[in-house]
Order: structure tokens, then sequence, then C-alpha cells
């Protein structure tokens, strides 16, 4: 039995990182189409729609396996639509992310939270990512950060709630399915 429900939890792993990886597809596909005139004021501008899987990595997987899985996740984004600078920037932001939804996750426990705890983690993807940026391009860029943090925050803040609303209701569906033991 034990050997079924291993072999399950790395086929429902696997779909999720390749689910994490359309959705990072279609995500740009629609910053760039239906918000494109957004992104002239916020150029970095993305919904986070592959933050739905790394939420329910949060929530229903170990530490280990979600970290494994988010960098499996991050390569092939790199691979097929970022190359290395998306890597450079948007890994850090996203382990930095999984891990203070995780540390969130455990001191609130309930999933009725998870809204807040993805908001919570899509500022702080936000703030690894624009970290990551200053590394890569150096402090010159000042300016930059004045004006887009803040709005960059305000939209990271308000994505997260709408990724944990999402979420909450997948992994209510994983549930009644039993798909993850």
């Amino acid at each position: 039995m034990k050997n079924k429900n291993t072999t399950r939890r790395v086929v429902t792993i696997s779909i999720l990182i390749s689910l994490s990886v359309i959705f990072s597809y279609f995500d740009n596909l629609i910053s760039n189409g239906i918000f494109s005139s957004l992104r002239v004021i916020v150029p970095s501008f993305k919904i986070g729609l592959a933050n739905i899987a790394i939420i329910l990595f949060v929530y229903k997987f170990k530490t280990t396996e979600g970290l494994i899985s988010i960098f499996l996740k991050s390569i092939l984004v790199a691979l097929l639509f970022t190359g290395p600078t998306g890597f450079m920037i948007g890994f850090p932001g996203t382990v930095l992310s999984f891990i203070v939804m995780k540390l969130l996750s455990k001191a609130l426990k309930e999933e009725k939270y998870m809204p807040f705890v993805s908001a919570v983690g899509g500022l702080s993807h936000s703030f690894g990512q624009i970290i990551s940026a200053f590394v890569i391009y150096g402090i010159t860029k000042i300016e930059a950060f004045i004006v887009y943090a803040p709005l960059i925050f305000v939209i990271s803040i308000f994505s997260g709630i709408l990724v944990g609303i999402v979420g909450k209701k997948t992994i209510k569906l994983i549930d009644s399915f039993q798909l993850i033991k």
C-alpha cells in the first residue's frame, strides 16, 4: 500500500509541476494580451497563475518535495520561456515566497487563512525578485525601484489573494477525490 501511495504522490507532484509550467505560459499570454496596458505602467506584471500549484505544494506536501518541485518548475520555465536571466530573477522570489508561505501556513494551520498566506507569499515573491534584479543589474536602477516597487507590491497582494482563493477551492477538490494522501 505504501508503494501505491508513493507512486500516486510522485505522479501528483509531476502533474502539478507540469500545470505550473502551463500556467506560466498562459500567465504570460494573458499579461501580454488582456493586461498589456497595465504592463506599460508595471513592465514585470503577471497575475501569478503558476502560484496556484505553489500554494498546493505549501499546504499538501513536505518542504523538500515543494522545494524540489519549485526548482524543477523554475528550470522548465527558464528553458521554455524566460531564459537564464528570468531564472536568476524569478527563482529566488519563488523560493522566498515558498518558505514564507510554508512558515505562515504552519503558524496559522487552518486553510481558511490561505488567501492571506498567499498574499504574503505574493509580496515576498516580488520582494525576492526585486532584490535579485538589484544583484544582477546593480543599484544604479534605484529610480525604477522607487517608482515600480509600490505598484508591484500592491498588485502582488491582490494577485496573491486571488491565487489563495483559487488554491483553497482546488485543495477542496483534491481532498474530495483523495488525490494526495
